[in-house]
């Protein structure tokens, strides 16, 4: 009689429910992961926007217009912006292979988040240290303004805190 009996629905005893995402990456884990998807849509918000301002009325066929020309550039058209992407792209992957499982092979690949983070941050430095701020006055002729844009605050804050997770996830595993 007892072979009559069905095997219990739902899952076993013992096995809990499989642990959500966010709970299994952990402070750094999430640090790493947010801070890349910020950092890879800021590669194509405007890094450099110039403005020109030339003055018809200094032109021998002015009548007393103008003419305002503004131009903004994404970070992905230049190398620095690429390899930004490919830190980004790589802090994701990392987070995906170490924070599964965590075995002792995987312990040297919390220097890897460490690394793609500090290899973004140098990047953002670099770019907005790059970007001549400020204008020049052209006389009659009008003017040109260049500045940095809100893309590469946005790129040099998100590599900040993908730099931050990957310190935590070293620390974590005792790497540093």
């Amino acid at each position: 009689m007892s072979s009559d009996v069905p095997p219990p629905s739902g899952p076993t005893p013992g096995a809990g429910p499989q642990q959500p995402l966010l709970e299994r990456l952990g402070l750094s884990g999430q640090l790493i992961g947010g801070g890349s998807i910020v950092g890879i849509i800021s590669l194509f918000l405007p890094w450099v926007s110039t403005s020109t301002n030339i003055q018809a009325s200094g032109l021998p066929f002015g009548g007393g217009g103008g003419l305002n020309v503004s131009q903004s550039i994404s970070a992905i058209k230049v190398w620095q912006g690429d390899v930004c992407l490919l830190a980004y792209i790589a802090a994701i992957v990392l987070v995906l292979v170490v924070y599964p499982t965590k075995t002792p092979e995987q312990k040297p690949l919390a220097w890897g988040a460490l690394g793609a983070g500090a290899l973004a941050l140098l990047l953002a430095f670099w770019l907005i240290a790059a970007v001549p701020g400020g204008g020049a006055d052209l006389g009659a002729l009008g003017s040109v303004k260049q500045s940095a844009g809100f893309g590469a605050y946005l790129n040099l804050i998100a590599a900040g805190v993908v730099t931050y997770g990957g310190y935590l996830k070293a620390r974590e595993e005792r790497v540093l």
